[in-house]
């Protein structure tokens, strides 16, 4: 008999729906006891609306040839488009069910940039509509200031999810922060540790996570358990990565849990608690999402000085022109493709072939050794349209309704408060 598929543990889940003083309190003691939060947030429909928005808005404009561009059929053949009202519901099906392997490699040929980490840093995917709906929900808000202690918040602009199964890393153990010099940036630290961080998921997805490493005494034992064996470590990197190879002696691997997560949950993870990933086996749907966290409503100084952008500027024009912003949430530079096409230039050789070789994307640059490569760089969006925020969707990206926000007012949203959305709230 054909050896049978482990079935993976749910994590424990509440209602933040329920925003009782009773729930509230027990969801705080939970995350701040055990490092992490599961809830439902989103209805089936929100969740086929959200992946289908992020196929018609980025998936299928990536600029290929016509022998790479993904179309997705129906079994009849008709190529599906994600808009059409009568082909949503089979496309979703289409490109968020287990793919068989044909169709697998025929994604993998068209799919975006950044294939291997699952989160495309195109200009499109940082400020769909439905990934502000989900920020700027107000039961999430209300989870993110119980557990934060502070109603005054800024949401991540951060990327969706677009994880094919079989690719990414594997494990990959590791802290967000510096376990082992966490005295070197304590005004940093301090905000982020204030912090909250997590994915929602618009398809089953999972989470590897090591419950209770989070708290100060296991971050005390670590740092001194883990800092010899760990020399090349300096005060400078902003994550510490578990070396399988290397001594264990608090057992650290051992304490990860692979959990599931449904459809339609959002899951939170402390910022210092150990965590990784797994590649999604082949015979899994796709995973599609959205990161997202949540952190006190303090600009940080230290993001003007990595990148010479104010914090707050940076925020409006990413949000007002729709394009990335210049840092992720961590403060690291973002970077149109991943930085292995640098290392390799066969990679970025591949990609640019894909392309019509007049595509605005496809410049050239000098390398330091004086030769002329082709690059690709980011071209601005023409067809951009801000998304409508709730009066909290403004306080949330950083709106100041004082003197001097109005210029940052998108035209559309100028006559008043949009409101929730039935989909941002979940409802079918």
């Amino acid at each position: 008999m054909p050896k049978r598929k482990q079935e993976l543990e749910l994590p424990m889940i509440f209602d933040l729906r329920d925003r009782s003083d009773a729930n509230m309190a027990a969801m705080t003691a939970f995350y701040k006891q055990h490092g992490y939060l599961c809830s439902p947030l989103l209805s089936a429909k929100a969740c086929e609306d959200n992946v289908c928005e992020l196929w018609d808005e980025v998936i299928l404009r990536q600029p290929l040839l016509d022998e790479y561009r993904i179309k997705v059929r129906d079994s009849d053949g008709i190529e599906l488009d994600p808009k059409h009202k009568e082909h949503r519901g089979k496309f979703f099906k289409a490109v968020a069910s287990p793919l068989s392997p044909a169709t697998r490699k025929a994604f993998t040929k068209g799919w975006p940039l950044h294939l291997q980490f699952g989160a495309c840093a195109d200009d499109k995917v940082w400020h769909l509509e439905g990934t502000w709906g989900v920020r700027q929900d107000p039961d999430l808000y209300a989870l993110a200031s119980s557990v934060i202690g502070t109603p005054d918040l800024f949401v991540s602009i951060d990327r969706a999810i677009t994880k094919l199964p079989e690719q990414g890393n594997n494990e990959l153990a590791h802290w967000d922060t510096n376990v082992l010099f966490p005295g070197e940036h304590e005004e940093q630290a301090t905000a982020e540790l204030a912090s909250i961080h997590g994915k929602v998921c618009y398809t089953p997805s999972r989470v590897l996570i090591a419950p209770g490493t989070h708290t100060d005494e296991f971050q005390r034992q670590v740092n001194e358990t883990y800092k010899p064996l760990y020399p090349h470590v300096n005060k400078d990197d902003k994550l510490v990565q578990l070396d399988k190879n290397k001594p264990d002696p608090m057992g650290l691997l051992g304490k990860l849990q692979l959990f599931r997560v449904p459809a339609g949950h959002v899951v939170f993870w402390h910022k210092d608690l150990l965590h990784g990933q797994k590649k999604t086996p082949a015979d899994e749907c796709p995973e599609y999402g959205a990161f997202i966290s949540y952190r006190p409503a303090k600009l940080r100084k230290e993001y003007k000085e990595v990148c010479g952008v104010d914090e707050m500027e940076d925020r409006f024009q990413s949000f007002l022109e729709g394009k990335a912003p210049t840092l992720y949430p961590s403060l690291q530079e973002v970077h149109l493709y991943p930085n292995m096409f640098n290392i390799i230039p066969q990679l970025m050789k591949n990609r640019i072939q894909k392309m019509p070789q007049d595509h605005p994307m496809i410049q050239e640059r000098t390398q330091k050794n004086g030769a002329v490569v082709k690059t690709l760089v980011r071209v601005p969006s023409h067809d951009y349209t801000p998304p409508k925020l709730s009066s909290l969707g403004k306080r949330l990206l950083g709106w100041r309704e004082d003197a001097g926000a109005e210029e940052h007012e998108p035209m559309h949203a100028a006559s008043g408060d949009a409101g929730p959305s039935k989909r941002m709230r979940g409802a079918d």
